[in-house]
């Protein structure tokens, strides 16, 4: 079969109105004999090559955007803030996460419509980029409105799904670079690029890695009895029994601990492999 590279991978030439295979037509300029749209093959390979820098530009730099945003707002936990309080850093990496987050998922889509031989293909990865944005808006608007009573059902006040929320954006946000990294697989496959290849699938592990350990969080967190306080007669606290560590907080402060490097790493990786395809995009041309 037939193929051209596309900034530095290949990629089948197909119709761009219906996705047809021309790579095994004989002449250089035809019509597609599914939907009658005229070609050459230099103009479907010159927009391959195109959308594919515009793409994995918005990949890197919506990759690196995340981490660098993420960071910062971490950064805004130890500065002071109001009469002295510590800011909220999980609030402000969230805030500043989220327009990176929007190039990214755009290239993620963009990637996975040119690379994908299938409908599921095509769709799955930029569907699963919407879910997590639209996942990251809704918590942003629970943290700006937090407070409820317990006077109504918590499922109709969005202040009070803070906690859920939170903890399904965590495992959400891991699913995106996992998505990235199935589609730079396709891309090392159909070029031969080793390299990329192993590099992907080291995402892929750390991003499924962290989505696994954050879900044993949540249910580690949901398990641990909580134990109505005791105390003694004057008033004050009665010592208790800690817990065994598998069913402490201590323990699932360590698994969070773990998901968020595996979810970080994910993101560097994921980083340096749109970064890499740019070069050899660039050797390429």
């Amino acid at each position: 079969m037939r193929r051209h590279q596309t900034g530095g991978m290949t990629s089948e030439l197909s119709c761009p109105g219906c996705r047809y295979d021309l790579s095994e037509l004989p002449t250089e300029r035809a019509a597609c004999p599914e939907c009658g749209r005229a070609f050459t093959r230099e103009a479907l390979a010159e927009r391959a090559r195109r959308i594919s820098r515009v793409a994995m530009d918005l990949l890197a730099f919506g990759a690196l955007g995340v981490v660098l945003g993420r960071a910062a707002g971490e950064s805004v936990a130890f500065m002071p803030h109001g009469e002295g309080a510590a800011g909220g850093g999980a609030n402000a990496a969230l805030a500043m996460g989220l327009a990176p987050g929007v190039f990214l998922g755009t290239g993620i889509a963009v990637l996975a419509w040119t690379t994908g031989r299938t409908w599921w293909r095509r769709r799955w990865p930029g569907a699963l980029s919407v879910a997590v944005l639209a996942v990251e808006v809704c918590v942003l608007g629970v943290v700006r409105h937090p407070s409820w009573t317990l006077q109504y059902s918590r499922a109709l006040q969005p202040g009070a799904w803070r906690h859920e929320g939170e903890w399904v954006l965590g495992v959400a946000s891991a699913l995106m670079p996992a998505a990235a990294a199935a589609v730079l697989l396709r891309l090392a496959r159909s070029g031969g690029e080793a390299a990329l290849g192993r590099l992907a699938g080291l995402i892929r592990i750390a991003a499924m890695g962290a989505v696994v350990v954050r879900i044993a969080a949540g249910l580690q967190e949901w398990s641990v009895p909580r134990a109505p306080q005791q105390f003694t007669s004057g008033g004050t606290a009665a010592p208790t029994a800690p817990p065994p560590y598998l069913r402490s907080p201590a323990f699932g402060q360590a698994l969070a601990f773990g998901s968020d490097g595996l979810e970080r790493g994910a993101w560097l990786g994921l980083a340096a492999a749109a970064w890499l395809v740019r070069a050899v995009g660039r050797e390429g041309r």
